[in-house]
């Protein structure tokens, strides 16, 4: 899957870019067969004025949007953050896949 960054007030310096492509390529893993029906993944990041960091991560799945999101005080802890929802998600999504086999 290809992910595009979009950075909203957040500095692109540094491999930030490096770190959020590995971290969430990781969730390939989770979709097994799915892997190839994957095309583009979304992650915004943002910094608030009061309430630290935001990122929010957007892609399909067939038959399904994976939507999630998370704020931090530090911008590396919301990206942890919203990879565990992500992947949580997506756990859940597949075990309904199973079940629905299973009938």
């Amino acid at each position: 899957m290809k992910w595009q960054l979009l950075f909203d007030k957040v500095e692109k310096t540094g491999d930030i870019k490096k770190k959020v492509e590995k971290k969430f390529s990781g969730l390939e893993l989770f979709v097994g067969r799915f892997r190839s029906k994957l095309q583009t993944g979304f992650v915004k990041l943002s910094k608030g004025e009061r309430w630290g960091y935001k990122v929010k991560t957007m892609f399909r799945l067939p038959g399904k949007e994976i939507v999630a999101e998370g704020k931090s005080e530090t911008l590396l802890s919301a990206i942890d953050d919203v990879y565990a929802k992500a992947s949580r998600e997506i756990k859940r999504y597949l075990e309904k896949i199973k079940d629905k086999r299973k009938r």
